[in-house]
């Protein structure tokens, strides 16, 4: 059974006149952000019925407490990598490049531990919106949140081969918002988001069974920003050449009204933290 952490929208302990205690956008560090424009009601409809979906999709959902202050703490895949080995549970803490979004680490590390996970801390500046499983390899997006140097950490810790893509679209900024990886091997791409370089050497990637490419509109509707279950995909309303795509290959899309999310620069995949099982995971201390 998969595991996915979730982070709950608002903390429901606090007064509900407490301005710092739900989700909104409260500051602009990517192009998508409409500071004051979400519903807090809509966006916890719509989070509940992302939760529900992954449950009935037979995922194990688990839930990080809303973090006070933290607007964006909601899009819980950014703060650890998280892996299942033989040794245990681990968790590589990440290392967001805004200090707005480094604010909520330590409350997370606390709720990781809680959860039984070994919180390992990134050196680098290291965001789990850039990591994307493929098969038995990373990939690692860097241009924008992520640094270069995170590959070399994410490879040691993880003991897999990581493929690190330049990013060159300040609105895909996040690896998670242009390539998605499918449990068959193929991997959907935006080309217009990754340097030249980079997108040639995702085409000739060896662990790539097919690349398809997907336009740039729909992955800025985030059709990209998607979660798999078996042959479930969840991803966002609003990318129909997703869907199609899907849909050809043997996949079961479902389409969810995700739009309050969006005003953050965010999506399905943002808000969720896949535990992922790797043959072993090692300190990054000792990386």
């Amino acid at each position: 059974m998969q595991r996915f952490f979730v982070s709950d929208v608002h903390d429901a302990s606090a007064p509900p006149d407490d301005p710092h205690a739900a989700y909104c956008v409260a500051w602009r560090i990517n192009p998508h952000m409409q500071v004051g424009s979400t519903s807090l009601d809509r966006a916890r409809a719509q989070h509940e019925t992302l939760v529900r979906a992954l449950v009935a999709s037979g995922a194990d959902v688990r839930r990080h407490p809303f973090v006070r202050g933290c607007f964006d703490c909601v899009f819980a895949k950014d703060n650890a990598v998280l892996a299942r080995t033989a040794r245990g549970r681990r968790a590589l803490l990440c290392r967001p490049r805004h200090a707005v979004r480094a604010r909520e680490q330590a409350a997370r590390a606390r709720s990781l531990a809680r959860h039984g996970y070994q919180v390992d801390r990134a050196r680098h500046h290291l965001e789990g919106g850039d990591v994307v499983r493929a098969g038995g390899a990373l990939v690692l997006g860097h241009g924008f949140r992520s640094e270069p140097a995170a590959a070399r950490e994410l490879a040691a810790w993880s003991g897999l081969e990581v493929l690190a893509l330049e990013l060159v679209d300040a609105h895909l900024y996040h690896l998670d918002t242009a390539l998605a990886a499918l449990p068959d091997g193929t991997l959907l791409v935006c080309p217009d988001a990754l340097a030249p370089p980079s997108l040639r050497a995702l085409r000739r990637w060896r662990r790539a069974r097919r690349v398809v490419e997907v336009a740039r509109d729909e992955a800025l509707r985030f059709g990209l920003n998607l979660v798999t279950i078996g042959r479930r995909v969840i991803l966002a309303k609003g990318a129909p050449g997703v869907e199609r795509a899907l849909a050809s290959l043997g996949y079961e899309p479902l389409a969810l009204e995700l739009d309050e999310f969006h005003r953050a620069g965010g999506s399905a995949a943002c808000l969720v933290s896949e535990e992922h099982r790797f043959e072993a995971a090692r300190s990054s201390d000792a990386a």
